[in-house]
């Protein structure tokens, strides 16, 4: 008889046991928080968590990109202002019967602010990349699969080439003539950099647009992460009531099973 006891009470010795294990595994997702997962979910975690970590790569590329048009932005404003100041003097030198003291005078003036325009654009440089100064433009990556999609060119608005191979290309006025000519210079050049702010206004745009699509992703993934993850407290407060009760039963039981087992030898 007593062999039929102690085989029995191993029986509940060993539910007690698997309950306890339950009980622990409870207390450790309410301490930390986090749900037990399974192994297809715990894949599944691991999947978004390294999706998450993937968008590091476009998300600091997006924010370069935008640090360079912003720079680009402010030099062009820069530029502008410098166009405005050269219209105005070679307004005044293009004067009938002005003296050539005065058309020097005016030239000098005229090539030293012609010079902070080019300085202007040289200086426009960001890790590398300059959209006033060159004629690269700059690849932003944008996304995390390869194609077109993903991939995003920013034209150049190539102020320093306006003044080497461009419309301001040998612009003075040193005598009444050329100071018309640079009048006409100055148009084009004043044309071309509003249409440049309005390009890269465009493209600063779209730069956002892509940078808040990624964030909509990235705080989709992080839900869904978080939502696998997540406990309901409460509820396990109520299994762990149900788990108690249920222990306490089985070690009664065994209790009184071994102790039948001792007095029945």
């Amino acid at each position: 008889m007593s062999d039929a006891l102690n085989a029995l009470a191993a029986i509940y010795q060993t539910r007690a046991q698997a309950v306890d294990t339950k009980i622990a595994t409870i207390n450790a997702q309410i301490s930390e928080g986090k749900k037990a997962l399974n192994a297809t979910q715990l894949t599944e975690v691991a999947n978004l968590s390294k999706k998450v970590s993937s968008y590091a790569t476009p998300e600091a590329s997006i924010k370069n990109a935008k640090s360079v048009v912003s720079l680009a932005q402010t030099g062009l404003t820069s530029v502008t202002g410098y166009l405005k100041q050269l219209m105005q003097m070679a307004q005044m030198a293009s004067a009938p019967g002005i003296s050539s003291s005065d058309s020097t005078s005016f030239n000098i003036r005229f090539l030293a602010v012609l010079n902070k325009i080019g300085k202007a654009a040289t200086e426009s440089s960001l890790n590398g990349s300059n959209l006033l100064s060159g004629t690269a433009g700059l690849n932003v990556n944008t996304g995390l699969t390869k194609d077109a999609a993903s991939r995003m060119h920013i034209n150049p608005v190539n102020v320093y080439g306006m003044m080497t191979a461009g419309v301001l290309t040998g612009a003075s006025v040193d005598t009444p003539q050329k100071a018309t000519m640079a009048l006409t210079q100055i148009s084009s050049a004043l044309i071309q950099i509003k249409n440049g702010e309005a390009a890269l206004k465009t493209q600063m745009a779209n730069l956002d647009k892509k940078s808040a699509e990624i964030k909509t992703s990235l705080d989709t993934s992080l839900s869904d992460i978080k939502a696998m993850e997540s406990v309901d407290v409460k509820k396990l407060q109520e299994q762990l009531k149900d788990l108690y009760f249920q222990q306490k039963i089985n070690y009664n039981i065994v209790s009184q099973l071994n102790d039948s087992a001792s007095s029945s030898l």
